[in-house]
């Protein structure tokens, strides 16, 4: 079997293929089977578009490792986007550091991190969760 030219059409080879086998698992046993991921990323794109974040655009994510951080890196990957992941270890001065650096147009948030991202919304991400 080749290989296509980027990962996001070999996941949707493997979305195709595989649909109803497990594709993902974080540590807290949430499991997504190939099908569910094609339709987390599906609708994580369209939360990106609604957001109005412009193809090319750097998408900042500030997601603890689970399912859902792996759906947004795909959906920023598939939507055209730039991902630029933060480590939810480091401090919020670093991360701000990193954000005035490199100006994300929006800044993708879980649960785990919302609350640190309202301390955040001076610097003009969009935050969305």
């Amino acid at each position: 079997m080749r290989w296509p030219q980027t990962v996001v059409h070999r996941i949707d080879q493997m979305v195709q293929q595989y649909g109803s086998k497990p594709a993902l698992k974080d540590g807290s046993g949430k499991i997504l089977t190939y099908n569910d991921m094609g339709r987390r990323v599906d609708s994580i794109i369209a939360a990106l578009r609604q957001a109005g974040a412009p193809k090319g655009s750097i998408i900042a994510a500030m997601q603890e490792p689970a399912v859902d951080s792996i759906c947004s890196m795909l959906a920023v990957f598939r939507a055209g986007g730039v991902y630029m992941p933060l480590d939810t270890r480091i401090s919020t001065e670093q991360i701000k550091c990193a954000l005035q650096s490199h100006k994300p147009v929006l800044l993708l948030v879980d649960q785990a991190t919302s609350n640190t991202a309202r301390s955040l919304q001076d610097l003009k991400p969009k935050v969305l969760n």
